[in-house]
């Protein structure tokens, strides 16, 4: 897990948002991990609600050149 930066994107109702958010940070170098739908009750009323969350990762810069002596 060291050699990656991850980033969390959740929505409660609109699972578009998330899914136009996955596409900008893949065209910025961020690769898919996860994907997963989620659902919660809404109590009171007697329904459902479902999202999405998604979990983006890339690897972190490699350091270059050599190191003093």
């Amino acid at each position: 897990m060291d050699r990656f930066e991850y980033k969390y994107i959740c929505t409660t109702f609109f699972s578009r948002t998330v899914l136009r958010q996955v596409e900008v940070y893949e065209r910025e170098g961020w690769s898919l991990y996860s994907l997963a739908p989620t659902q919660f009750f809404i109590f009171g009323c007697g329904g459902t609600a479902g999202g999405m969350q998604a979990v983006m990762r890339r690897p972190l810069a490699q350091e270059t050149g050599t190191r003093g002596a």
